[in-house]
C-alpha cells in the first residue's frame, strides 16, 4: 500500500478573500495567487487553497497506487465519498473519523530515480523546464521557487507560470499560466493538442500549454504576455524596454 500524504490542504467557503485574510494576518501564511473562485497561500511546509464554495474541509491529499482500488477499500471501511470529480481529477473522501481527504494517483515524479527511468520515457520534461526557466527568469522582477514539486516562477510574491510535469500521472509536460479573457477557449479550440484547461486554476481562465507542442517564439510570448497580467504596474512600467 504506497499511501502518502501530501502537503497540500484544501478548504471551500463561501467567502474566500475572508477567509484568506484570516490565515494570512493570523497564521503568516502568504498569498501566491489569487482569482475569484480559488486563493492559494503557502507556507513554510504546506500550500493552503481556499476554493469558493459550500463549506467544506480541511481536505489533506493522499497520493495512492490506484484510486479506484483505495476508494473501493475505504468504502468497504464506512468511508463516504464527498465529491468524486475524475475528469478534474479529485476524489474526496470522508472517513468514519471525520477526516476528508482528497485521493490522487501516486506522481510519478515521487519515484526514486531508480523507478523513473523504468516508467518514463527517456523525455521527462527537464529539458522543457530549463526552456521555461530560461525565460522566466530573464523577465524583471522574478524569482522560481518549487510549489507542489514543480518548479513555479513568481513576480512579486505572485505567480505567474507553473510547471506541471504530470501531475497526478496526466500525461501532461506543460506549463500553466494567466491568460486574457477569451483566448484560453481561442487556443484550445484552435490547437486542442497544444491547449487544454487545466484543473484549479482553468476555471479561472489559466491556460496549460503542452511544451513538447510550442515553439520557443511562441512559449516566450505566452509567458510574457503572462507576466504583464501578473506583474503591478510599477514593475511593468519600470521594465517597458526588457520586454521588447
Amino acid at each position: 500500500m504506497g499511501n502518502k500524504f501530501g502537503s497540500d490542504i484544501l478548504i471551500q467557503t463561501e467567502d474566500p478573500k475572508e477567509a484568506a485574510a484570516f490565515y494570512t494576518e493570523q497564521l503568516g501564511f502568504e498569498i501566491s495567487d489569487e482569482t475569484s473562485n480559488l486563493i492559494s497561500l503557502h507556507g513554510q511546509h504546506i500550500s493552503l487553497f481556499i476554493e469558493r464554495g459550500p463549506a467544506l474541509g480541511p481536505v489533506l491529499e493522499v497520493t495512492v497506487d490506484g484510486v479506484e482500488e483505495a476508494k473501493a477499500r475505504l468504502m468497504k471501511q464506512g468511508c463516504e465519498i464527498v465529491k468524486d470529480e475524475p475528469n478534474f481529477p479529485r476524489c474526496y473522501v470522508k472517513d468514519p473519523f471525520g477526516l476528508i481527504y482528497n485521493l490522487t494517483n501516486l506522481k510519478i515524479r515521487e519515484l526514486p530515480l531508480n523507478r523513473i527511468a523504468k516508467t518514463r520515457k527517456a523525455d521527462t520534461g527537464g529539458k522543457h523546464i530549463e526552456r521555461v526557466r530560461r525565460i522566466c527568469l530573464a523577465l524583471p522582477e522574478t524569482m522560481e521557487k518549487l510549489s507542489h514539486g514543480e518548479p513555479t516562477f513568481f513576480v512579486k510574491k505572485k505567480v505567474f507560470a507553473m510547471c506541471s510535469i504530470n501531475l497526478h500521472n496526466d500525461g501532461h509536460i506543460a506549463v500553466v499560466l494567466p491568460a486574457p479573457i477569451g483566448v484560453q477557449q481561442a487556443l484550445i479550440e484552435a490547437a486542442p493538442k497544444k491547449y487544454y484547461k487545466p484543473p484549479y486554476v482553468g476555471g479561472a481562465g489559466w491556460v496549460g500549454v503542452e511544451l513538447p507542442r510550442v515553439s520557443d517564439k511562441d512559449l516566450k510570448m505566452h509567458l510574457h504576455e503572462a507576466w504583464r497580467l501578473i506583474a503591478p504596474p510599477r514593475s511593468q512600467a519600470k521594465s517597458q524596454n526588457r520586454l521588447r
